[in-house]
Protein backbone atom coordinates (compact mmCIF):
# COMPACT_ATOMS: atom_id res chain seq x y z
CA UNK A 1 0.00 0.00 0.00
CA UNK A 2 2.93 2.36 0.58
CA UNK A 3 3.53 2.72 -3.15
CA UNK A 4 -0.11 3.66 -3.78
CA UNK A 5 0.16 6.47 -1.24
CA UNK A 6 3.52 7.83 -2.32
CA UNK A 7 3.07 7.35 -6.09
CA UNK A 8 6.20 5.23 -6.31
CA UNK A 9 6.55 1.89 -8.11
CA UNK A 10 7.00 -1.37 -6.24
CA UNK A 11 10.75 -1.39 -5.56
CA UNK A 12 11.52 -5.04 -6.46
CA UNK A 13 13.13 -4.89 -9.89
CA UNK A 14 12.32 -1.21 -10.45
CA UNK A 15 14.89 1.21 -11.78
CA UNK A 16 13.99 3.44 -8.83
CA UNK A 17 14.17 0.97 -5.94
CA UNK A 18 13.85 3.45 -3.08
CA UNK A 19 10.61 5.15 -2.10
CA UNK A 20 12.38 7.55 0.23
CA UNK A 21 15.29 8.86 -1.84
CA UNK A 22 15.99 9.46 -5.52
CA UNK A 23 18.23 6.39 -5.92
CA UNK A 24 17.83 5.19 -9.50
CA UNK A 25 19.55 3.33 -12.31
CA UNK A 26 19.22 3.95 -16.07
CA UNK A 27 18.82 0.18 -16.74
CA UNK A 28 18.55 -3.10 -14.87
CA UNK A 29 22.13 -3.91 -15.87
CA UNK A 30 23.29 -0.66 -14.26
CA UNK A 31 21.93 -1.86 -10.92
CA UNK A 32 24.85 -4.31 -10.78
CA UNK A 33 27.56 -1.71 -11.29
CA UNK A 34 29.81 -0.42 -8.52
CA UNK A 35 28.59 3.18 -8.68
CA UNK A 36 24.98 2.08 -8.12
CA UNK A 37 25.98 -0.23 -5.27
CA UNK A 38 27.84 2.63 -3.58
CA UNK A 39 24.77 4.86 -3.87
CA UNK A 40 22.58 2.01 -2.61
CA UNK A 41 24.77 1.71 0.48
CA UNK A 42 24.90 5.52 0.89
CA UNK A 43 28.66 5.57 0.37
CA UNK A 44 30.99 7.45 -1.93
CA UNK A 45 33.84 5.72 -3.78
CA UNK A 46 36.11 6.18 -0.76
CA UNK A 47 33.70 4.56 1.71
CA UNK A 48 32.52 7.80 3.28
CA UNK A 49 28.86 8.02 4.21
CA UNK A 50 26.85 10.20 1.81
CA UNK A 51 23.10 10.48 1.71
CA UNK A 52 21.10 10.25 -1.48
CA UNK A 53 18.86 13.21 -2.25
CA UNK A 54 15.44 12.58 -0.64
CA UNK A 55 12.24 12.60 -2.65
CA UNK A 56 10.35 15.85 -2.15
CA UNK A 57 6.58 15.57 -2.04
CA UNK A 58 5.82 18.67 -4.12
CA UNK A 59 8.22 17.42 -6.78
CA UNK A 60 6.37 14.08 -6.85
CA UNK A 61 3.04 15.89 -7.26
CA UNK A 62 4.38 17.99 -10.17
CA UNK A 63 5.90 14.93 -11.84
CA UNK A 64 2.61 13.05 -11.50
CA UNK A 65 0.72 15.87 -13.23
CA UNK A 66 3.35 16.09 -15.97
CA UNK A 67 3.13 12.33 -16.56
CA UNK A 68 -0.63 12.57 -17.03
CA UNK A 69 -0.19 15.39 -19.53
CA UNK A 70 2.41 13.35 -21.46
CA UNK A 71 0.15 10.28 -21.46
CA UNK A 72 -2.85 12.18 -22.80
CA UNK A 73 -1.11 14.57 -25.19
CA UNK A 74 1.92 12.54 -26.30
CA UNK A 75 2.47 8.78 -26.50
CA UNK A 76 2.21 5.96 -23.99
CA UNK A 77 5.85 5.10 -24.80
CA UNK A 78 6.91 8.62 -23.77
CA UNK A 79 4.80 8.25 -20.62
CA UNK A 80 6.46 4.91 -19.75
CA UNK A 81 9.96 6.31 -20.31
CA UNK A 82 9.33 9.41 -18.20
CA UNK A 83 7.61 7.37 -15.49
CA UNK A 84 10.69 5.17 -15.17
CA UNK A 85 12.97 8.20 -15.15
CA UNK A 86 10.99 9.93 -12.39
CA UNK A 87 10.25 6.76 -10.45
CA UNK A 88 6.65 7.94 -10.15
CA UNK A 89 3.51 5.90 -10.73
CA UNK A 90 0.03 7.16 -9.86
CA UNK A 91 -2.04 4.02 -9.45
CA UNK A 92 -5.35 5.86 -9.90
CA UNK A 93 -4.65 7.91 -12.99
CA UNK A 94 -2.84 4.98 -14.56
CA UNK A 95 -6.25 3.26 -14.83
CA UNK A 96 -7.57 6.27 -16.75
CA UNK A 97 -4.51 6.22 -19.00
CA UNK A 98 -4.84 2.49 -19.74
CA UNK A 99 -8.48 2.94 -20.78
CA UNK A 100 -8.32 6.33 -22.51
CA UNK A 101 -9.03 4.67 -25.88
CA UNK A 102 -12.57 3.78 -24.74
CA UNK A 103 -15.00 6.53 -25.73
CA UNK A 104 -16.86 6.60 -22.39
CA UNK A 105 -13.61 6.78 -20.42
CA UNK A 106 -12.25 9.50 -22.73
CA UNK A 107 -15.44 11.51 -22.13
CA UNK A 108 -15.07 11.06 -18.36
CA UNK A 109 -11.41 12.16 -18.52
CA UNK A 110 -12.36 15.27 -20.51
CA UNK A 111 -15.13 16.07 -18.02
CA UNK A 112 -12.81 15.66 -15.03
CA UNK A 113 -10.07 17.71 -16.72
CA UNK A 114 -12.55 20.55 -17.23
CA UNK A 115 -14.41 20.41 -13.90
CA UNK A 116 -12.60 18.39 -11.24
CA UNK A 117 -8.99 17.99 -12.38
CA UNK A 118 -7.69 16.75 -9.02
CA UNK A 119 -10.06 13.75 -9.13
CA UNK A 120 -7.92 12.28 -11.93
CA UNK A 121 -5.14 11.71 -9.40
CA UNK A 122 -4.40 9.95 -6.16
CA UNK A 123 -6.26 11.84 -3.38
CA UNK A 124 -3.11 11.75 -1.24
CA UNK A 125 -1.59 14.29 -3.65
CA UNK A 126 -3.93 16.90 -2.19
CA UNK A 127 -2.60 16.49 1.35
CA UNK A 128 -0.67 19.41 2.75
CA UNK A 129 1.92 18.69 5.40
CA UNK A 130 3.11 20.92 8.23
CA UNK A 131 5.19 23.01 5.83
CA UNK A 132 4.22 22.79 2.20
CA UNK A 133 7.79 23.40 1.04
CA UNK A 134 9.46 21.05 3.52
CA UNK A 135 7.00 18.14 3.35
CA UNK A 136 8.93 15.16 2.12
CA UNK A 137 8.66 11.41 2.28
CA UNK A 138 11.45 10.90 4.78
CA UNK A 139 9.61 12.90 7.43
CA UNK A 140 6.10 11.68 6.72
CA UNK A 141 6.49 8.17 5.29
CA UNK A 142 9.41 6.62 7.17
CA UNK A 143 10.35 3.15 6.01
Amino acid sequence: MHSEITNTPYPGSALNPCRICTLSAPSLAAKHRKDFMYKFLHLDRHGNVTRNRPRVWLETVKQTHKLFKVATEDTIAAFDTLSKEYGVKDWINEKFIEQQGIAEVKAKIDDLKANKFSRLFNPFLRLIGPSKTQWDMIQHFPS
